[in-house]
């Protein structure tokens, strides 16, 4: 393992964050949970090029719900662009813009709106597998996030969601603020090798391993508005995947989303209403117009995954149990106890991880 590769993994928890862990949980809300109602998604940066003088496009203020920000320079090439990511590492894609159609292409797509739909009616995460060029490494690492994913729904508990009383001064409100289930829920999608469809997102998430090679498995949790924590290599391991489903899935100790992993994915999605409109549904915009309705109880037809013979997404079958905080609640009542579990986990971990050199 590299350095680099590995401390795309020990970053989960810095060792401040570890202190933080032993000493106090101030805050008993999972990571997945505190992430998608009190982080907003940060925008990446499409570069447009065009001629000196130009005028700035219409389209380039009409993104919907994307978060995406349009900046237009003058330059000899007219036409090109390149994406960046919100922490403005090196553009993740480069190519020419003819208007607003590609920037739709850019910023949605049919398994992007499943994900958003999926973590907005409950999913802790949700596991994007990019396939490799091998059918026997993918369906290795779909096995092993598979076998991760219900082990942590058997062995995490979730958090009591105390009672919040106006009228009484000294009641603590609601951590948990949306209406939507909290469950332990890892539905697992894969995004097929060389999917045209989906070459976006593809270039997206190998972006951010980009150590490993292109024909090679990666296996991406999103989390939260969009957030991807990307694992390849060794890290597909069945140990790895389950540390991180269970960081996902652990008391948000650190509530500042810089001191956390991951990063916000390109996506078109109306975070805010859907999870105030919850069960209903909330109206999402599209860049240079349209509309489609994202979350709540029903399946709107644009999110309905397509049989398997079609290019659309295909659901991994899964058998994991969907456990509800109501079928599974357990108060942590013992800040004591639970710092020192806290530091018995993130002790395992350090350790698991720091002997993969």
């Amino acid at each position: 393992m590299t350095t680099k590769h590995r401390s795309s993994i020990l970053f989960l928890i810095p060792p401040a964050l570890a202190l933080a862990c032993a000493s106090s949980l101030a805050c008993d809300v999972p990571v997945f949970r505190y992430a998608l109602e009190r982080w907003p998604n940060d925008n990446h940066v499409l570069r447009l090029s065009q001629p000196a003088g130009a005028p700035r496009p219409a389209w380039a203020d009409s993104v919907g719900h994307a978060n995406l920000g349009i900046d237009t320079t003058s330059t000899n090439a007219p036409g090109t662009f390149n994406i960046v990511f919100p922490d403005n590492r090196p553009a993740w894609l480069t190519g020419s813009l003819t208007g607003a159609e590609t920037v739709l292409k850019l910023a949605d797509s049919p398994l992007r709106r499943r994900i958003a739909h999926e973590i907005l009616t409950g999913a802790s995460a949700v596991w994007v597998l990019v396939e490799g060029a091998q059918p026997a490494s993918n369906a290795l690492v779909q096995a092993n996030a598979e076998s991760a994913s219900r082990k942590v729904a058997q062995e995490i508990k979730l958090p009591e969601t105390p009672a919040y009383d106006p009228t009484n001064p000294d009641s603590p409100p609601p951590k948990i603020q949306a209406n939507i289930p909290l469950q332990l829920r890892f539905p697992l999608f894969n995004l097929a090798w060389k999917d045209a469809n989906e070459s976006v997102l593809c270039a997206q998430l190998r972006a951010l391993a980009p150590e490993e090679a292109p024909d090679k498995p990666l296996l991406a949790a999103i989390f939260g508005r969009g957030r991807a924590i990307v694992l390849g290599g060794s890290n597909l391991e069945p140990a790895s995947i389950e540390g991180l489903a269970a960081f996902l899935c652990s008391a948000c100790s650190c509530q500042t989303k810089e001191l956390n992993p991951g990063t916000d994915l390109l996506i078109t999605a109306n975070w805010a209403e859907a999870l105030a409109a919850y069960p209903s549904g909330a109206v999402t915009r599209l860049p240079g117009g349209g509309v489609f309705l994202l979350g709540g109880t029903g399946a709107p037809p644009s999110l309905v995954v397509a049989p398997a013979t079609s290019t659309a997404p295909k659901a991994a079958p899964s058998a994991q149990p969907v456990l509800t905080a109501s079928a599974t609640r357990t108060p942590w009542l013992v800040p004591t106890v639970l710092g020192l579990l806290a530091a018995i986990v993130v002790a395992g971990l350090l350790w698991l991880f720091g002997g993969k050199r």
